[in-house]
């Protein structure tokens, strides 16, 4: 006797799932999924730009403030100038070192270097 074709175990074609799983589907692509993908690829293109001027705009800011730190510190430094310039005395002393003026009646003497001009003081 002869058994029946469908008792007999029969190989598996190669590349085909083994006996008992599903075989795999391809995933494909639906019209609505496609609609989705190419208006999350528009929305990421459209955002480029925004996000792109938002880091120009933070790195300008940035430049900004600094400028803003250095020019604070330089109107601090002009400030005490000006404070010291509205000091009689120190407008007196600058007048005698750096302009070599005296007061009415003073005699002014100026001791020379032998090897030429005096260096003048830093004024």
């Amino acid at each position: 006797m002869s058994t029946p074709a469908a008792a007999t175990p029969r190989a598996a074609p190669a590349g085909s799932a083994p006996a008992g799983s599903r075989p795999r589907r391809r995933a494909r692509l639906s019209a609505r999924g496609a609609v989705l993908l190419v208006l999350v690829m528009l929305l990421l293109v459209a955002a480029v730009g925004p996000v792109r001027s938002l880091l120009a705009e933070r790195s300008s800011l940035a430049q900004l403030q600094r400028q803003a730190i250095e020019l604070q510190a330089r109107n601090d430094q002009l400030q005490g100038q000006v404070d010291r310039l509205n000091d009689p005395a120190y407008v007196e002393r600058l007048a005698r070192e750096c302009l070599g003026m005296v007061h009415a009646g003073e005699i002014a003497f100026r001791a020379i270097p032998k090897q030429g001009a005096p260096i003048p003081p830093h004024c």
